[in-house]
């Protein structure tokens, strides 16, 4: 059953996020020089997850074009992704850094509290 014209249906909502999954994966995925497109770089994850859904849902629905555009999606996501679960861990060379950082109110008197957690941690920084 085909809605009116103008109406907004669900397949359309999913067409419309998986061109848009589509696109942002693809331009976040080039060393552009435009701050703007880079902000959305910052969630592989979630394209991943978003194309990995849509692709089962158009295979399922048969719409041929969103699963190949989903599938190098998925695909283009997953290069980024997979490596944080599942790559070798990697060798700590050399002496671990100790470093101690505090975010002290500026009006706070008790300037001893902090002294004496340095002196205790000893830390390197």
């Amino acid at each position: 059953m085909r809605g009116k014209r103008g109406s907004v249906n669900i397949i359309g909502l999913m067409r419309a996020v998986a061109v848009l999954t589509v696109i942002i994966s693809l331009l976040t995925g080039f060393d552009i020089p435009q701050h703007d497109i880079e902000l959305f770089s910052h969630f592989r994850l979630q394209y991943f997850v978003v194309s990995v859904f849509l692709l089962a849902v158009f295979t399922f629905l048969r719409h041929y074009i969103y699963i190949g555009s989903l599938a190098i999606a998925a695909i283009f996501n997953a290069t980024f992704v997979l490596p944080w679960y599942f790559a070798e861990p990697v060798a700590v060379v050399g002496e671990p850094l100790k470093l101690i950082h505090a975010n002290v109110y500026s009006s706070n008197a008790e300037y001893e509290r902090l002294i004496d957690l340095v002196a205790a941690e000893s830390p390197d920084m």
